[in-house]
């Protein structure tokens, strides 16, 4: 049994870090998306949303191509309103655009996965670590 965190440098941000992951594969329960709202971002125009989840009061900001098209291959609409109970798993991987070299990518649920086969050591790590299956009812979230 983990020991909890009473304080946390975290405390009080609303949104998801990939450093929060810790490396595994989290499955989450799409609550809500909402937003809409149009920004600029590295100088263009874009559109930003929150994704709220039903284990977490924790939102995915998102505003970048990569996860808004993750997201609709993840949950099989491009429909904001019909993502809704859509479970999907978020996961990190290096980026260099980061200010932390990690950020977070969303891939389809696909059910409890069987663990994966140890690796030699040799071997770099995958990019894609396991779903955290333990995390995904919302008890002793990594986050």
């Amino acid at each position: 049994m983990s020991k909890k965190i009473e304080h946390s440098i975290y405390d009080g941000l609303e949104h998801i870090y990939a450093e929060q992951l810790r490396g595994k594969r989290v499955a989450l329960t799409i609550k809500a998306v909402t937003g809409g709202a149009e920004f600029f971002h590295e100088g263009r125009k874009t559109v930003g949303y929150n994704i709220e989840f039903v284990e977490t009061p924790l939102k995915l900001g998102v505003t970048g191509a990569t996860v808004r098209r993750q997201l609709f291959m993840a949950t099989g609409t491009e429909d904001a309103d019909k993502m809704a109970g859509k479970k999907i798993v978020l996961y990190p991987v290096k980026s260099t655009r980061s200010a932390t070299g990690e950020a977070i990518r969303v891939a389809t649920y696909e059910g409890k996965p069987t663990p994966a086969p140890k690796r030699a050591p040799a071997e770099p790590p995958d990019d894609e670590p396991p779903i955290d299956d333990e995390h995904a009812a919302g008890d002793d979230l990594p986050y």
